[in-house]
Order: structure tokens, then C-alpha cells, then sequence
């Protein structure tokens, strides 16, 4: 194996090590009102799957191996962090100990409807003619 096949696999398996999959537990917390902590995860991820970062190594077989390794790499961290904006915008942030969460929403209170009274008929009025 050449050396800078050998230092392409060190290099990419030290890259691939470090990857994380995004946490959706009690990392994350509310400050303003909006969707459900299940709605905004799975909205969130359906949007950073479509994050890319395409790096392109021209030349030889390392440089492309390169690529592929940095395009990876760079993917996995162009997702997380659109992950992480789009979390921002529907009211969630990284619990960092120091982020307050939300106050809950106060439950809707049951509205009854006031008992109703018969309608009353406007009474009847006599027309006069003028004659």
C-alpha cells in the first residue's frame, strides 16, 4: 500500500471517529412557543438530510480518496449544523445549563356555552293608515 493511501485511511477513520448522531433528549429545550419537541425532530431531520458538501480531489487516486473522505466529513457536519438552526427556529435550544426552558402552555380552558333563553318575538304593531 503507498503511503498516501495509508495516510488517507488514518486520515478519513480519525474523521468518521468523531462522528456524532444528533441528540433529540433533554439537550434540547423550549424558550418560545412552537411545535412539539417530536414534530420539530423529525422536521428537522427531514431538512438537514438534504444538507451536502461536496470537496472534489483531482489528480490521483489519494486526492480523490481525499475527497471523498473531506466530502463526508464535511456532509455529516454541514447536517448537523442545519439540525441544530433549524431546532433554533422552532423554538428549541441546546441546554447549555444556563438556557431557562419555557414556561408550559397554560391548558385551554373548557368554554361553556351560556344556557340560552327562548327568543322572544318583537310584539306586533298596529299600522295605521292614513285616510
Amino acid at each position: 500500500m503507498k503511503r498516501g493511501a495509508v495516510v488517507a485511511a488514518v486520515v478519513g477513520a480519525l474523521a468518521l471517529s468523531g462522528c456524532q448522531t444528533t441528540g433529540t433528549g433533554p439537550e434540547y429545550v423550549k424558550y418560545k412557543p412552537g411545535p412539539s419537541l417530536e414534530v420539530a425532530t423529525v422536521g428537522c431531520k427531514a431538512y438537514a438530510a438534504q444538507a451536502r458538501h461536496i470537496v472534489i480531489g483531482v489528480g490521483s487516486v489519494e486526492a480523490a480518496a481525499i475527497g471523498l473522505i473531506a466530502t463526508l466529513a464535511a456532509t455529516a457536519a454541514a447536517r448537523a449544523n442545519a439540525f441544530q438552526q433549524c431546532m433554533v427556529v422552532q423554538g428549541y435550544r441546546k441546554n447549555d445549563g444556563r438556557t431557562p426552558q419555557a414556561a408550559p402552555a397554560p391548558a385551554p380552558k373548557a368554554v361553556k356555552s351560556p344556557a340560552r333563553a327562548p327568543a322572544k318575538t318583537p310584539a306586533k304593531t298596529a299600522v295605521r293608515r292614513a285616510g
